[in-house]
């Protein structure tokens, strides 16, 4: 039977076989805004640790935006990918993302398959395809296709990407790019999430459908992180959390860090599961009225 190829033994992971993280985007088209949360948990063969910022513009615009739950080793050559096939474009179309997302997956499915699978045989997946069964017969063959099959739902590289941003018209859009390399066009939802922590988080999110077409960008925030704290019950979505709030002006953006998120975290424990609780609102205020930065400083 043909398998991938051992390796030396290592110690396993802390939540090894589960997307480690939670990462939520919401589409807020009153305020012309995008809000991000998610945790700074990722995962690789030997650890876990709890300081990576998992999220990357995309093309030199960024206008664009891309949070990842899977392995950081995989999230950074395939979001590299994407941005260069976006380049300069100021104003990207979400089919001309889509597009790039899918040739930089692809790109990357095929090194991980000759990597791991295919190097020990030197051959590529092309060759294998297409003349794998001439070569090495049914069995041998079926094998290998399996184990090319198997192989990006290995939890040592699988990784989905949520991805957001703002085309040339400042429409708002948003996607999944799973495991498997499938799209997932959410155009109709207003906020989805990856990782781990998905289902406590959108559970906590479906009660209020429509919470991020308010205009109170306070409110909108607290939501979220009450989202993201529901899903701090997943044992692999870690407590550090960042938000993030972006618009499609020059690359100008807002962001909360554990400092206040902390103080939220009591309030939402004490007394916010929902509505906002006293107190909530003037936290987030005095953040978002600090002077602005841009993305890329």
């Amino acid at each position: 039977m043909f398998r991938l190829r051992r390796r030396p033994a290592q110690p396993e992971p802390l939540f090894r076989g589960d997307f480690v993280t939670v990462c939520i985007a919401a589409k807020c088209p009153q305020l012309n805004r995008i809000v991000f949360v998610a945790d700074t948990m990722v995962s690789s063969d030997t650890i876990s640790t709890d300081k990576v910022m998992k999220m990357r513009h995309l093309g030199n615009a960024a206008r664009w935006f891309a949070l990842f739950a899977g392995p950081e080793r995989r999230f950074v050559p395939l979001v590299e990918r994407i941005h260069k096939e976006l380049g300069d474009s100021p104003g990207a179309t979400v089919h001309e993302v889509i597009e790039a997302a899918q040739k930089a997956w692809h790109a990357s499915h095929v090194e991980l398959v000759e990597r791991e699978v295919l190097g020990q045989l030197d051959i590529s997946l092309d060759d294998c395809v297409h003349n794998g069964l001439q070569w090495f017969g049914e069995r041998r063959h079926g094998a290998m296709l399996e184990t090319i099959e198997e192989l990006e739902s290995h939890p040592s590289f699988a990784i989905d990407l949520l991805i957001a941003g703002f085309d040339a018209e400042n429409e708002q859009h948003m996607f999944e790019l799973s495991y498997s390399g499938r799209i997932a066009r959410h155009a109709n939802l207003l906020f989805h999430a990856v990782g781990a922590g998905r289902s406590a988080a959108l559970s906590a999110l479906y009660p209020q459908p429509l919470f991020s077409r308010g205009t109170n960008l306070n409110e909108i925030i607290y939501r979220m992180c009450a989202a993201k704290f529901a899903a701090e019950s997943a044992p692999s979505v870690g407590r550090d959390t960042v938000v993030v709030v972006v618009s499609p002006d020059r690359q100008v953006f807002h962001m909360l860090f554990n400092d206040v998120i902390d103080k939220l975290r009591v309030l939402w424990k004490e007394k916010g599961q929902p509505p906002v609780p006293e107190g909530a609102d003037s936290l987030i205020d005095e953040q978002l009225r600090k002077p602005l930065r841009r993305f890329d400083e």
